[in-house]
């Protein structure tokens, strides 16, 4: 299995702020699934609409449709369904949530450029970068509503 993990830029201040919260297990635990939750949402529409958090994945190229009858309909990462399908969310505490896959191609898609042999037969290729993890400046502010909104209803 591949493992990979990212962070997204500022989050560690993000989660240094929501430490000094002094939240307790429940509480924590409870916002940390509306965030979860809520990016889990994000990462389906990236592979419903062919776009991450850079913006509209690179189409395939005509020798990848040509090579894999599979991935003719020409919809990267969804053809075969795998990756999206991997995709799970997890809670291994109350001030954690983890979004991630055990795809070992997954981090290619996720960082690319990057030149591979494809489909066993030797052929290379260069696969370009399609995240689909990750948070677009739209989506960092919606966590940041979620945070926010969650605070104020704790505080009353």
């Amino acid at each position: 299995m591949g493992d990979f993990s990212f962070t997204v830029d500022g989050f560690e201040k993000a989660s240094a702020k929501i430490g000094a919260l002094n939240l307790s297990h429940a509480e924590a635990r409870e916002l940390m699934r509306a965030i979860g939750e809520e990016t889990d949402l994000q990462t389906t529409k990236h592979f419903e609409t062919g776009s991450g958090p850079e913006g509209k994945w690179p189409k395939l190229s005509e020798a990848t449709k040509k090579i894999n009858p599979k991935r003719r309909s020409g919809h990267p990462l969804s053809n075969i369904g795998r990756l999206k399908g991997s995709i799970s969310l997890s809670y291994p505490n109350s001030f954690t949530a983890i979004i991630g896959t055990n795809v070992h191609y997954a981090k290619y898609h996720q960082w690319g450029p990057r030149t591979l042999n494809m489909f066993g037969r030797g052929i290379r290729a260069t696969l370009p970068r399609r995240m689909f993890l990750g948070w677009s400046p739209a989506e960092a502010a919606k966590i940041n509503r979620i945070v926010a909104n969650y605070l104020t209803r704790r505080a009353k």
